[in-house]
């Protein structure tokens, strides 16, 4: 069974915004983590998670949606613990 990943293009119009980079600032830390992934060897994750049956991003955007889940995860927590203070 071939790989089947979800390809996910950064500069596709759609209605509304006309292109999701409009969103973005370009000092987001989401334009960093995915500049930083994208120079990662993630070879390993692509023969791991290959031929898997159903269609799944790459493994670069699955793991910039990771980091910075993580990292919203880490704000949120901290935040938390301060509110009780």
């Amino acid at each position: 069974m071939g790989t089947q990943f979800i390809l996910i293009d950064r500069d596709a119009p759609y209605i509304l915004p006309v292109c999701i980079q409009d969103y973005l600032p370009e000092d987001q830390m989401a334009r960093f983590v995915v500049d930083i992934v994208d120079q990662l060897d993630l070879r390993t994750l692509f023969v791991v998670y290959a031929d898997k049956g159903k269609r799944q991003l790459s493994s670069g955007d699955a793991v910039s949606i990771v980091i910075l889940r993580l990292r919203n995860w880490r704000i949120f927590q901290s935040q938390a613990g301060e509110s009780h203070l």
